[in-house]
């Protein structure tokens, strides 16, 4: 249509165009009131002139033979009665009148018995048509007629329906196949979901068969779910039958004693705030027995944790112990030769002196082990370790630091007070002695003393010693 208009535009500004008289262009009746319609150029050949409106009528009439598509101008004012509208086509040219804003109207209904798309579009006077219909009263820009186009759609309905049904199997296929997907996920849902079922079985066991106890909650410490052993000691210290369901919605803090809950209050907010985990560690006193407990926290969703509590007092008393015996005799608890060596090295500079060292070992150790057995062996030092201890100040370092050898540190203390010592220990072993003339015991003694920082302990240590051994050697007898 938009080549029409452009046509028609064309054909206007020449005012028409002249063209051989033949049947198929025959003079135009209709513009007889025209000078010059027929122009004779010789005695062979007659011209006649064809308006815009004859020209467009010829030019749609080849194109409606050479397809469906059907073209013409119409007006409710024809020259030729041809052109007359329509009934639709003047109620289209009526809605133009009323609004010149309208550029087309279009709408699908009837055209030569069947249905059709049918669109007309506007065209106004201009210059070049007053030619002709200036005798009819036009003025430029009124309302002339319009251009009027009808598509069957039958034809594209036949098309349309042969390409839908191109598209059958093409759909078919894509339904199979998307059925066979929508059954094979189906299928791999099932095992996923099997999968899943299982997996959670399996960590609930397990959940179950650790010994530890998991809890719930938000951020204020409500409870919202917990599972709980038994067998968690101290659970069966308090000698109650625990149920997870007794603690769903209480607040954490009623149920914990009230100086430890800012602490786990604290823990629960960096877990929540910063998503990572939160190490606290409490204990517990229940009758006369001291429990550890470890509280691991981590996030459980949105504002809200895990808390992971595990019992650890026999970690803790395994720790404490191996700590005590890294510094303590196992047999006597009297300090060993690590703490010693440490003290003996915090003193070389410190404004203890004069120092003195006592060393002294036990006589006759192995006769007694080989003769009475270890047991006895056992006791004697035990029995010595006590008197030594009995015979030192508080503030004086006594250790054992070999099988049968003991050594004491006295800070503060000159070699005349140190031989003061030394016959209390003397004294107190002829006591013991008396008491115990089946298990009696002997000690060879040394003893050396530094008055000041110029004398190494270290020396004064192997001094002692050496002075132990001479006393081994030249006394013999029971002290």
């Amino acid at each position: 249509m938009e080549n029409d208009l452009i046509f028609r535009t064309w054909a206007t500004e020449h005012g028409g165009v002249y063209v051989p008289i033949s049947p198929a262009s025959p003079p135009n009746p209709y513009l007889d009131n025209i000078d010059k319609n027929i122009l004779p150029i010789s005695p062979e050949k007659t011209l006649t002139l064809i308006n815009p409106a004859y020209i467009m009528r010829q030019v749609q009439e080849v194109r409606t033979e050479q397809n469906a598509f059907h073209s013409r101008l119409t007006s409710t004012n024809a020259i030729n009665p041809i052109n007359a509208a329509d009934t639709w086509e003047a109620k289209a040219l009526n809605e133009f009148a009323q609004d010149h804003t309208l550029d087309e109207f279009i709408e699908i209904t009837e055209f030569n018995h069947q249905a059709a798309l049918r669109l007309i579009q506007p065209f106004y006077i201009e210059e070049g048509c007053l030619k002709c219909h200036a005798q009819q009263g036009y003025k430029i820009g009124d309302l002339r007629g319009g251009i009027s186009s009808s598509i069957p759609l039958q034809t594209y309905n036949t098309i349309i329906y042969s390409q839908q049904r191109q598209l059958i199997p093409g759909y078919l296929t894509i339904w199979i196949v998307g059925l066979t997907g929508i059954a094979c996920f189906i299928a791999r849902l099932r095992i996923l979901t099997a999968d899943l079922r299982k997996k959670e079985i399996r960590n609930r066991v397990l959940v179950k068969a650790i010994p530890d106890v998991l809890i719930h909650y938000n951020k204020d410490g409500i409870i919202l779910n917990a599972e709980i052993d038994k067998y968690f000691p101290i659970f069966q210290a308090i000698d109650q039958d625990i149920k997870a369901k007794d603690f769903i919605n209480q607040n954490i803090e009623d149920l914990i004693p009230h100086e430890k809950f800012p602490k786990l209050k604290n823990a629960i907010n960096k877990v929540i705030t910063t998503g990572q985990m939160q190490l606290i560690e409490h204990q517990f006193t229940i009758g006369d027995k001291h429990y550890y407990i470890e509280n691991r926290l981590i996030l459980g969703g949105e504002d809200e944790v895990i808390s992971i509590i595990r019992d650890v007092t026999e970690q803790k008393n395994f720790e404490a112990r191996l700590e005590y015996l890294s510094f303590h005799d196992e047999l006597t608890h009297l300090y060993n030769r690590n703490y010693f060596t440490n003290e003996l090295e915090r003193l070389t500079n410190s404004r203890e002196y004069p120092i003195s060292i006592i060393m002294a070992d036990v006589n006759g150790l192995k006769t007694v082990n080989d003769t009475l057995g270890h047991p006895n062996g056992d006791k004697l030092l035990i029995n010595c370790a006590q008197i030594l201890k009995n015979s030192l100040r508080t503030s004086d370092i006594l250790a054992r630091v070999g099988g049968d050898e003991f050594i004491a540190i006295l800070p503060k203390t000159s070699e005349k007070e140190g031989q003061e010592i030394i016959q209390r220990i003397k004294n107190n072993l002829q006591k013991h002695n008396e008491k115990n003339p089946y298990l009696p015991i002997s000690l060879a003694i040394g003893i050396d003393t530094a008055t000041d920082n110029s004398r190494s302990l270290a020396d004064v240590y192997k001094n002692a010693d050496n002075l132990m051994y001479e006393d081994k050697i030249t006394n013999t007898k029971l002290i």
